[in-house]
């Protein structure tokens, strides 16, 4: 499954990048960029933002794989060689590089690393010069290949990244580290030898006691043009500690000359970051920063910044961005007739707000997690799903009335947020994929419960044992909710009919139950 054959759910697609576009691995830049147009065509980005995520690093992985591992065509025979043989072999010995260090692998390096040494055409002794001088005439050079942008000017070089690499892996991390700041001087266009950099501090951070792992990351990025791999791991680092990720050295990064729709994808990340840590001020200041070049390419685009930035804002309570907002938004009425939709998302967060979000009986873990799915509109992260779930799983019969309180003074629209947002987590997660129990078992483990009837007027009561005795049943079970009713519905004897009924509606019962299979995950 690839390339057109991807369904519109980015769950389902491929995780190596060259399935993702349809592409074989010795593709040629034609064909990835073919692919990848057709793509982008079906999951344009003021739709499908996910989706042309993942489409635009999968290119951008794949083209800059080809354009370094890359194999140069066979070189035509070598013509006979001038001068007596002994001479001959010295040109050739000089020529040969040093063997591979011994923890690098054969196979590994023969598959990964740059094209095999091509031996310069060895030339006439009366043209090999004095000693620290050139073998050769200048035909020799005059008949390379050319050099593919980011690809490593020799071999030399990738086997001392390489080495450096092996050396960290077997335990000699300060050695390889200073090896590898060593080589940033000597290549500084290189960003895989910032992301390895990176990583060795990630691991131990003792090993620099001036610079943190975040110093390399930036200058990555800005060597990067905000592309690349360097990009999912700053995401990854604003989703991880949004306070470290949004301050300096990242502060810079909007002053770089990279393309708008790049400039643009780092800051969403950044916004959301900062929305998630009610840190109006780092948004009002990224905006700014990119708003003349914004604006300048697409005032469509600004529009979906400036709404997104409102509803942080909005969902939020925060002052400072709501002033920001409400000025860049009333230059912009003249799209609110071609772009009604983002305005409309304007509106549904203000009613959101007022009805909602400022009930003093929904505590902020849970207001966390609405505003951010309501935002986002997708998968809750770890740390603010986790707080919640850990929350309730401390009492989780207790919340199963607690809920009903909550439901009572906002209606169902929050439960049904909360519930729909845990829901694509565990989801996301595979929690889903547990055994299925035949209706007939379900209904025959329902009457071991020793429930004689079920009454309608009692069951959200406290004082009613049934309700909590099924939900206890199907946490235990792992059996969802609606599953229950639905095999209790199709079933003949009047008892279990009004049970199915009242699992069915009953939006608490299926949100506590949902918050313990999300911390089963």
């Amino acid at each position: 499954m690839g390339g057109s054959d991807l369904p519109d759910d980015p769950r389902g697609w491929p995780d190596n990048p060259f399935e993702l576009l349809g592409v074989s691995y010795d593709a040629g830049d034609a064909d990835i960029k073919r692919a990848y147009t057709r793509l982008i065509r079906r999951f344009k980005p003021e739709h499908h933002p996910e989706q042309f995520r993942l489409v635009r690093e999968a290119y951008e992985f794949c083209k800059q794989r080809t354009a370094w591992f890359r194999f140069p065509s066979p070189r035509k025979p070598e013509p006979p060689q001038a001068g007596p043989p002994e001479q001959a072999e010295r040109s050739l010995a000089k020529d040969v590089p040093p063997p591979p260090a011994e923890d690098v692998g054969t196979d590994r390096r023969q598959s990964l690393d740059a094209p095999p040494d091509v031996h310069p055409e060895a030339g006439d002794p009366t043209n090999e010069e004095s000693e620290g001088g050139r073998v050769g005439s200048d035909a020799d050079f005059d008949t390379e290949e050319p050099r593919v942008e980011g690809q490593p000017t020799s071999d030399r070089v990738v086997d001392r990244v390489e080495q450096l690499w092996a050396t960290a892996v077997n335990g000699a991390e300060a050695e390889a580290y200073a090896g590898l700041v060593d080589q940033s001087r000597y290549e500084p266009d290189r960003v895989d030898v910032l992301l390895r950099l990176y990583w060795l501090l990630t691991l131990n951070p003792d090993l620099d006691p001036v610079r943190t792992r975040h110093h390399w990351l930036a200058a990555a990025l800005v060597l990067s043009n905000l592309r690349g791999p360097a990009v999912e791991l700053y995401r990854r680092e604003l989703e991880a500690d949004p306070l470290d990720a949004l301050k300096e050295p990242y502060d810079r990064l909007l002053t770089n000359s990279a393309a708008v729709a790049d400039l643009t994808a780092v800051v969403r990340f950044r916004s959301a970051a900062a929305g998630r840590a009610n840190l109006g001020g780092v948004i009002v200041a990224d905006l700014t920063a990119i708003k003349t070049r914004v604006r300048d390419y697409s005032d469509t685009e600004w529009l979906g910044l400036i709404v997104t930035a409102a509803v942080w804002s909005i969902l939020s309570h925060n002052n400072l961005l709501k002033e920001f907002w409400q000025t860049e938004l009333a230059d912009l009425k003249d799209l609110e007739l071609s772009h009604g939709s983002q305005f409309d998302r304007l509106d549904d967060a203000s009613a959101f707000a007022v009805s909602v979000m400022k009930i003093p009986s929904i505590p902020p873990e849970l207001h966390a997690v609405v505003r951010t799915y309501w935002v986002e509109q997708g998968v809750p992260r770890p740390q603010e799903l986790g707080r919640a779930v850990e929350m309730i799983g401390a009492a989780p019969y207790e919340w199963l009335f607690q809920f009903d309180h909550i439901y009572r003074e906002s209606g169902p629209i929050f439960l049904a947020l909360f519930g729909r947002a845990v829901e694509r987590y565990v989801a996301a997660h595979g929690a889903f994929d547990e055994i299925t129990f035949p209706p007939e078992l379900i209904r025959s483990q329902v009457d071991t419960l020793g429930l004689r009837y079920f009454d309608r007027t009692l069951w959200y009561e406290k004082t009613s044992f049934g309700r909590v005795a099924v939900l206890k049943y199907l946490i235990l079970n792992c059996i969802d909710p609606m599953e229950l009713a639905a095999c209790c519905g199709q079933d003949s004897d009047p008892r279990l009919q009004v049970l199915g009924e009242l699992v069915r509606n009953d939006l608490s019962m299926r949100v506590v139950w949902l918050t313990q299979m999300a911390a089963r995950v």
